[in-house]
């Protein structure tokens, strides 16, 4: 279950990002604060509003949120496709693309969320519906940007990747490396490279069998791929939501 992978997680960085220095207790926290919504929105999923266990469960993520944002500050959680990441350390992580609230916010180009000290209940409630929804990448009322910009929250920000490269501003942790701009100098210089030698480097690699090939040739997938890809797809629609449900009581 979800909130078994998240509670089960070490304290790790994540690769290609440059962790903080940040207390045990603070990391801890912010922990509990992601690990008690993932709780909460699940199981909006299952019971009404005001059914109790559901109550217990957004009473309980409330007061994660407001005794973490009472004793550290300002929550800002970074988002990958699959994590959620408290100062470059790993707070929650999960692959399924249906159920993973990175995911969810991460496909629609949501990249940082911060959460301010002063959060109301009614926040929490709204918020925890956006997240906690059925969700269809293919519906364009499902966008995440739109729904939290039109609940307007007062003590929940976000940074969308349209932000980020429309400020000219690098994401936090690249600015941070050192050697962002020397790999980045040294792909232009091979990107160069190729053209000037009308990419006869890369012919080459792939070796005399595809030298005089054209490269749709050279990367066209096999019946056998497609047949794969095809399966894939079909075991995705195919997904029961009965024997979901089931799984996830």
């Amino acid at each position: 279950m979800e909130e078994d992978i998240i509670s089960g997680m070490a304290d790790r960085p994540v690769e290609g990002v440059e962790p903080e220095e940040v207390d045990k207790e603070e990391l801890g926290s912010a922990k509990e604060v992601i690990l008690s919504i993932a709780k909460a929105s699940k199981t909006l999923r299952i019971y009404l509003p005001n059914n109790p266990i559901y109550q217990k469960f957004l009473q309980d993520a409330f007061q994660k949120f407001d005794n973490h944002l009472h004793g550290f500050g300002e929550l800002r959680i970074r988002i990958k496709q699959f994590e959620l990441l408290f100062k470059g350390h790993a707070v929650y992580e999960n692959t399924d693309r249906m159920e993973s609230i990175a995911f969810k916010l991460f496909a629609d180009g949501v990249r940082d969320i911060r959460f301010l000290e002063g959060i109301e209940k009614d926040e929490v409630v709204k918020f925890l519906g956006l997240i906690g929804g059925e969700y269809d990448p293919s519906n364009p009322d499902d966008d995440m940007v739109t729904l939290l910009w039109e609940k307007n929250f007062a003590h929940i920000k976000y940074t969308v990747a349209e932000d980020i490269q429309s400020s000219g501003e690098l994401a936090p942790t690249i600015a941070m490396n050192p050697e962002f701009d020397m790999m980045i100098e040294q792909e232009t210089s091979n990107i160069e490279e190729l053209k000037r030698s009308d990419i006869s480097p890369l012919r080459e690699l792939l070796g005399p069998k595809f030298l005089d090939k054209p490269f749709s040739v050279v990367f066209k997938l096999t019946e056998d791929e497609i047949e794969k890809i095809r399966r894939e797809i079909k075991a995705e629609e195919d997904l029961n939501p009965v024997n979901e449900l089931i799984e996830i009581l």
